[in-house]
Parts: C-alpha cells; sequence; structure tokens
C-alpha cells in the first residue's frame, strides 16, 4: 500500500502481503471483564474483531468474533481530493477508532476506567426545596441510536409503538432485559426522548434486519443490541448473519 495519510499512529503491524492489524482497544463491560477490539485492512477490505479478555488482554477464545470483510470503493475520482480504495478503507478504520476512543476504549487495559456505580437520576418531585439551583443545566445526548418509531414496545400497561411510548407518555414500565441477573424484568421508564442527533446526522444509516423467526427490527447503525451468546452489546451495522439475538 501507499500514500497512507489518515493514520500512522495505530497501525502495529504489517506483513508482505499488506495485511495491516490495527492497534486493539480495550473497555471494561458491566461484569467487570473485558471488551477487545481492533480492525485489520487488506488491500481495500476491512474487518472488525471483537472478543472477551481477560486483565492481561487474552481472548477467550469462544468470543472471539470477526465481521464480514468489506471493500471500500474509492471517492471524489477525477478530482483533487481524490481517496483511493485502500486510502478510504484507512480513513473508514480511523473513524472506527476514533468513535471507540470517544466511547471509553483505552489502549491499554491498565488505563481503563472502572465502571462507576449507576447513578440515580434526581426526579422533580424528590428534589429537596432548599437546595440552591444552578443557573445552567446540560442534559446528555442519547449515544446508542434509535429505533423506528413504529417498534412495538411490550409496556405494563400493554403493547404500544415507541412513538406512543415516547410522545404520549404511554406505559410507565417496560419489558427489559437484566443483563446482571440474565432474565426478563419491567424496567420503571426515567426519561423519554427523541433522538434527533441521530435523525439529523447523515453518516448514520437505518437498517432493517429480519430474525429467522420472522421478525423484522429497523434500527440506526449504531443502534446496541444484546447478543446472548457472548454476553455483550454489539452495534447493529456490526451484526453478520448468523448472530442470535435477544427479542421479544
Amino acid at each position: 500500500m501507499k500514500n497512507f495519510k489518515y493514520i500512522t499512529l495505530h497501525i502495529i503491524t504489517e506483513d508482505s502481503n499488506d495485511m495491516i492489524e490495527y492497534t486493539k482497544l480495550y473497555k471494561q463491560r458491566q461484569d467487570g471483564k473485558y471488551q477487545g477490539w481492533y480492525m485489520v485492512q487488506n488491500d481495500d477490505h476491512y474487518h472488525s474483531v471483537s472478543y472477551i479478555c481477560d486483565e492481561m488482554g487474552n481472548p477467550v477464545k469462544t468470543s472471539v468474533v470477526t465481521s464480514e470483510p468489506r471493500q471500500a470503493s474509492p471517492t471524489n475520482v477525477g478530482r483533487a481530493n481524490y481517496r483511493s480504495g485502500p486510502d478510504q478503507a484507512r480513513f473508514i478504520i480511523e473513524s472506527g477508532i476514533k468513535s471507540r476512543l470517544e466511547q471509553g476504549y483505552v489502549k491499554k487495559i491498565g488505563d481503563s476506567p472502572m465502571i462507576p456505580e449507576k447513578i440515580s437520576p434526581m426526579l422533580a418531585d424528590t428534589f429537596s426545596t432548599k437546595t440552591k439551583l444552578p443557573k445552567l443545566f446540560y442534559s446528555q445526548p442519547k449515544l446508542d441510536g434509535c429505533l423506528d418509531e413504529n417498534t412495538l414496545i411490550h409496556t405494563d400497561q400493554g403493547i404500544f409503538t415507541i412513538k406512543d411510548v415516547v410522545e404520549n407518555n404511554k406505559g410507565d414500565s417496560v419489558l427489559s432485559y437484566d443483563t446482571r441477573k440474565n432474565k426478563i424484568v419491567y424496567s420503571k421508564i426515567l426519561n423519554r426522548m427523541k433522538n434527533l442527533n441521530d435523525i439529523k446526522d447523515e453518516n448514520i444509516k437505518w437498517l432493517k434486519i429480519k430474525t429467522k423467526s420472522g421478525k423484522k427490527i429497523i434500527l440506526t447503525s449504531n443502534h446496541r443490541v444484546w447478543l446472548p451468546d457472548i454476553q455483550a452489546w454489539r452495534e447493529a451495522n456490526y451484526l453478520r448473519i448468523g448472530d442470535n439475538l435477544l427479542t421479544q
């Protein structure tokens, strides 16, 4: 490969057949285990590898999942900012690495911050009137994607579309999966919001997933899905045929 101008810091190995393995990134999961992730490039093709590992970074063999290879196409052909297939692959990989780092992934397991205990939201009806109110509040946007407005949600009051749950305040609790207790429970709704960032972001793609049982799910590519076989979340964009999903 030539003209590598998008990434230099993340490349750790390169062999004779242009196979490049990028720096491994790690993140501590809710159950205390570590999630490892890295990307591999071969000319204009690239794929990701994710796995569960111990504190030394050694992967659990049964947890290694490799995505299907994708081919990057040249961009801006005939223009001054032309980008070849291999360069476009590197650009995509760089974006993926930056995204993981922004999500809390680190290059060394020792640098991975401990997951803090869950902080309960401060509800308006329990807020002390004696507390001095700040002049400015900041609400962090939802970071893990959206579902189509017609997606059916099981609530304690019946089955409604997610649009009804968000806009018309249907249901007080929704059917959820407790990943620590490994069981289905009803969880109280703490907030309802539209993820306008995803709706407006041109880089976010909408996907349609069809399961073997015939169910169809429409969601954004960055929406996380629980994979019971490896006990981990994965963005929809990285799902592949054969993955077992937890659905209702």
